[in-house]
């Protein structure tokens, strides 16, 4: 779940089960399906199945074994467009060290700066908490979706067919790729996913802002920051009674109390 989550401001637009159950019957048919998905199966499930083959186009994941098997297809894996590819892995290294940090030994309430340059961003100066990495993670992805190599500009390239009852936009996928200083394998493939098309369609009327705001170089966790951390200060109680003392019944009931 961490993945699809890491994903924004993209979504994934296809089945997700984070624990398939061993005891359902018939339950490895669901490997079968013709569309993508995430499935997560435990050790035991796999040891039990062992007359079963995976399809030759599935990723397998090992999280105890922290090992990755291609599929049998010979499918690849591009890599990421350089150098913003080097500075996605350099912040979520440190955004994950920073977690084994004490929180005197970060900024943990101060504002980072709003523009920082690319080489200079470290993520760690929000702090060493959950909290903290979370945004600090949601940065460093949208800045590398973002960047000139990847998906920068790219509603420039959608052409709006419908505004209600929901937006529906096509994506000018081959005139975005021609726009692309440098481009990729990765960009090529990314731009031919339905999450990209989904998110043209989800910028037109956004529910979230905090994609937007890192876009503009806004980086200040209060204002980025969707955790109780970064702007309960700012909250206030708001008295309100469910009652009128007046009434009978109410009178009757503190009566019979005291």
């Amino acid at each position: 779940m961490a993945l699809i989550s890491m994903l924004y401001p993209l979504q994934y637009m296809f089945p997700v089960i984070p624990l398939l159950p061993q005891c359902m019957p018939g339950s490895e048919q669901l490997l079968l399906a013709p569309t993508p998905y995430v499935i997560g199966l435990p050790s035991s499930f796999i040891e039990s199945k062992k007359h079963f083959n995976f399809p030759n186009d599935v990723w397998t994941v090992d999280l105890d074994a922290n090992k990755l098997t291609p599929p049998a297809n010979g499918m690849s894996l591009p890599s990421l467009p350089e150098p913003q590819g080097g500075l996605l892995k350099n912040q979520l290294k440190q955004a994950l060290q920073s977690m084994s940090l004490h929180n005197s030994d970060v900024r943990d309430e101060g504002k980072p700066p709003r523009t920082p340059d690319e080489e200079t961003f470290n993520p760690t100066i929000y702090g060493g908490d959950v909290d903290s990495v979370d945004v600090a993670t949601r940065v460093a992805m949208i800045r590398f979706l973002c960047s000139s190599n990847t998906l920068q500009y790219y509603t420039d390239h959608t052409r709006t067919l419908r505004l209600y009852p929901r937006p529906v936009v096509a994506f000018q996928q081959h005139s975005f790729m021609q726009s692309r200083a440098k481009p990729s394998e990765f960009t090529l493939q990314l731009s031919q996913t339905q999450a990209v098309e989904y998110l043209g369609e989800w910028s037109l009327s956004p529910d979230n802002v905090a994609f937007l705001r890192i876009n503009n170089n806004i980086f200040d966790p209060q204002l980025i920051g969707d955790k109780p951390k970064w702007f309960a200060h700012s909250l206030f109680n708001v008295d309100h009674s469910t009652h009128d003392g007046s009434k009978t019944l109410v009178v009757a009931v503190t009566m019979a109390d005291e």
